[in-house]
């Protein structure tokens, strides 16, 4: 025992490896638990460096894994959305308290087989929260629950609308060169002007990750980019269309499948003589191929 106090005493031995500058909290095992925590001492050595980019890496990796790929605007916008309905202020959410956020969102749960769908999703989320250590075990619903239970919502929603653009294109005879001409200036739209409302005051700028959709008075705006010249009785005539085709619980806003119908009734009846700026298209037997 006094050999081995003398040598703890004395230093390191003789070609043993000197110890790591590098100091963090670590967790049981081994790995470094707290990225913002890493302080260095002295001299970084090689060693010291290949520990501390290791740490940012899986830092990183943990970060992307949490988010589920939603941007930080996005991620901002949810955690908002998120305190607003946490009534009990303690990081979770209630089933109630949930339901209302998702419909804040535009999700709907009417039907006893959607909510049947969202428990099992979010059954789902609670999981892989778990797996990459953003919840525990408890089965609470915290806020990174919630995201991950998004982006399984979302995805669901955006193969749904994949398909619903693919089958209201054939309805309304685009083809497919012709659909992505229009949703790229639906979305172009959509993101330099589409926080005008229908009285064209400026609202908050939407989260990418919710619906997409213009109002009247942003059609119009678009129109009249175009080209097109838009009098007051088109304005009536188009806000009674717009009111007509849009999603039920929507009357002066469309998204981009109902916009492909207004542009199919627009360019059947020469609307303020559209087919002036954009050529007829489409045929009477069916898509037009490219």
């Amino acid at each position: 025992d006094c050999d081995k106090l003398e040598a703890l005493r004395s230093g390191p031995q003789a070609g043993a490896p000197p110890p790591s500058p590098v100091r963090t909290g670590n967790d049981r095992h081994g790995a470094i638990s707290d990225i913002d925590k890493i302080t260095i001492e002295g001299p970084l050595t090689f060693d010291g460096f290949v520990e501390v980019a290791e740490a940012v890496r899986e830092k990183r990796a943990r970060d992307l894994r949490k988010r589920a790929g939603f941007t930080d605007a996005e991620i901002d916008r949810f955690e908002v959305l998120f305190r607003a309905h946490d009534t009990q202020r303690d990081g979770t959410l209630a089933v109630g308290e949930l339901t209302r956020l998702l419909m804040t969102l535009g999700f709907t749960l009417r039907t006893l087989e959607e909510q049947q769908d969202i428990l099992r999703m979010l059954e789902d989320a609670k999981k892989k929260a778990v797996e990459i250590g953003a919840a525990s075990v408890d089965g609470e619903v915290n806020f990174w629950v919630v995201v991950q239970l998004l982006r399984t919502l979302y995805k669901r929603d955006d193969r749904l609308k994949m398909d619903k653009i693919a089958r209201i294109a054939r309805e309304v005879r685009f083809s497919q060169g012709e659909v992505a001409e229009f949703q790229e200036v639906f979305l172009s739209w959509y993101e330099s002007d589409g926080r005008f409302s229908s009285e064209g005051q400026v609202q908050e700028a939407p989260a990418e990750a919710e619906r997409k959709t213009l109002t009247t008075t942003s059609l119009v705006r678009l129109f009249r980019s175009l080209g097109m010249k838009i009098e007051p009785h088109h304005r009536t005539v188009l806000d009674a269309k717009v009111a007509n085709i849009a999603e039920e619980g929507s009357t002066d806003r469309v998204e981009f499948v109902e916009f492909l119908r207004l542009m199919r009734w627009m360019m059947d009846t020469n609307f303020a003589d559209i087919t002036r700026t954009i050529p007829q298209t489409g045929t009477d037997n069916g898509v037009k191929e490219n």
